[in-house]
């Protein structure tokens, strides 16, 4: 009788590899983010920096699109990143990631030191040291709207579509284009080797649009924009917005041009938040230096008009532009630099101060962790005068009220040049007129600055910069008569 081989145990499977864990978790408070800012800037000091600063983000973002009535998408984000600056024998490196895992953050370390490494010197290049940003002063800034934070996509979508009806209602002719919800709530932290170290949290919210006539009897059309972004989440809740876009573009119905000519233009609010968003291009630090502002060399010299008083303020409660410190940990101040029409400082963050040997005004800005800091104004604010928009029409015997514009050249910054086609109502003996569109206004910033006539009070927010209505006097008006 044969018998059957003995077989050999079969052996056993090796264990499956267990993943490696992490020695921090992602990020989603205050703790962590400090924690793994401050790892990273351990290994790039032992990596070879002579300085470095770490500039972590958690943002989530909410976006939906309406249409004629109906949301056409919504979509909503969660991403959290990390952008690391540093120093190496006058060399600045810079690298941004999202993987935020210990074994990931290696690389990106190493990407920045080498980046430095290949850097072209430079004595200016540098980072801020610590100040007192932070602390209690971060309760008072009032950055966060609970009502913001606590609002579901579904109050978000009603509020919009609130809005986009409103520009819908008052005639059947109207329609929209588009109108846009956006909203971000962001937890930052930003800290170095050099004793920065701040965070906060901030939401804001931006809602633009288009409403337009299909018609206007003659086989035409018009249409209105618009723009509001602020904090606070109630503000929106009355749609205010959505019945200005419908009024601006009833308004401008069967415009017709003006014969070619000068005459004073007066800008509402939000266009003359546009004017004065071009003259701040004109005030930051790196273009003064590099000679691409019309204001360079003048400082200190009466450049305009004793209407223009403008204040950048990064500390006020509530203000889109306010943050405990700038996007380089150097706290935020106020400062006015035009008085009475006469150029008194320039915005600039730590590099352009060290090239014009001052200290920095705290107006460095991160449109993301992905993006190395660069120079922009905080609250920009024109302050208002004492009259009414309505007392300020009555003064003019013949002009143009803009209820909108459209940026065929816009501002140039460099040259002071103005140019925008735009649609509104000429302004005969004190009152609105007939309908205008089809011209294009022009002028140059040097000589909007002087020919400023009139400032009304009625000072209004379009984001971070606030205006009054503004009048001024001999603009170019071109258009086929």
């Amino acid at each position: 009788m044969k018998t059957k081989p003995k077989q050999e145990p079969r052996p056993k499977a090796p264990p499956k590899p267990q993943s490696k864990p992490r020695s921090k978790p992602r990020p989603r408070d205050t703790g962590d983010a400090e924690a793994l800012v401050r790892w990273v800037l351990d290994q790039a000091l032992a990596a070879g920096a002579e300085a470095a600063e770490g500039y972590f983000e958690h943002a989530r973002r909410t976006t939906i699109r309406v249409q004629d009535g109906q949301v056409e998408n919504q979509v909503q984000a969660d991403e959290a990143g990390i952008g690391l600056r540093v120093l190496l024998d006058h060399r600045m490196g810079f690298s941004s990631t999202t993987r935020l895992e210990p074994d990931e953050l290696g690389g990106f370390v190493e990407e920045a030191i080498e980046l430095a490494r290949l850097a072209t010197p430079d004595e200016s290049a540098m980072l801020p040291t610590g100040g007192p940003a932070g602390g209690a002063a971060l309760v008072s800034l009032d950055l966060v709207d609970s009502a913001l934070r606590d609002a579901t996509t579904g109050d978000k979508t009603a509020l919009l579509a609130r809005n986009e009806a409103a520009a819908r209602a008052p005639d059947p002719r109207l329609r929209t284009d588009f109108f846009i919800y956006d909203d971000q709530l962001s937890l930052v932290h930003l800290a170095s080797t050099h004793g920065v170290r701040v965070t906060y949290e901030a939401g804001h919210y931006a809602m633009t649009g288009a409403a337009l006539t299909l018609t206007d009897g003659t086989g035409g059309g018009t249409e209105s924009g618009g723009f509001r972004a602020g904090r606070r989440f109630g503000d929106l809740e009355e749609p205010r917005f959505g019945r200005l876009l419908a009024e601006r573009a009833l308004r401008t119905v069967g415009g017709r041009p003006l014969p070619p000519g000068t005459m004073t233009v007066v800008f509402p609010p939000d266009f003359a938040a546009e004017i004065l968003s071009g003259l701040a291009m004109a005030l930051e630090g790196p273009n003064v230096i590099k000679g691409d502002s019309f204001l360079a060399g003048r400082l200190g010299e009466r450049i305009g008009s004793d209407l223009w008083n403008v204040i950048d303020d990064g500390t006020l409660p509530g203000g889109l532009g306010t943050a405990p410190a700038d996007g380089e940990g150097v706290p935020c101040e106020y400062h006015h630099p035009i008085v009475a029409g006469r150029l008194t400082s320039f915005l600039h963050d730590s590099y352009s101060a060290a090239r014009m040997n001052i200290l920095s005004t705290g107006n460095a800005h991160r449109d993301s962790f992905r993006c190395l800091p660069r120079v922009g104004h905080r609250n920009l604010i024109l302050t208002p005068g004492h009259r009414t928009p309505e007392e300020i029409l009555a003064t003019i015997d013949h002009g143009l009220y803009v209820h909108q514009t459209t940026h065929t050249g816009g501002i140039d910054p460099v040259t002071g040049l103005y140019s925008v086609a735009a649609a509104g109502q000429l302004i005969e003996r004190g009152r609105l007129g007939r309908p205008v569109a089809h011209v294009t206004v022009a002028s140059s910033l040097q000589e909007m600055l002087r020919n400023l006539v009139a400032v009304a009070h009625d000072l209004e927010w379009c984001g971070a910069v606030a205006t009054p209505t503004l009048a001024i006097d001999k603009m170019t008006v071109a258009g086929e008569g």
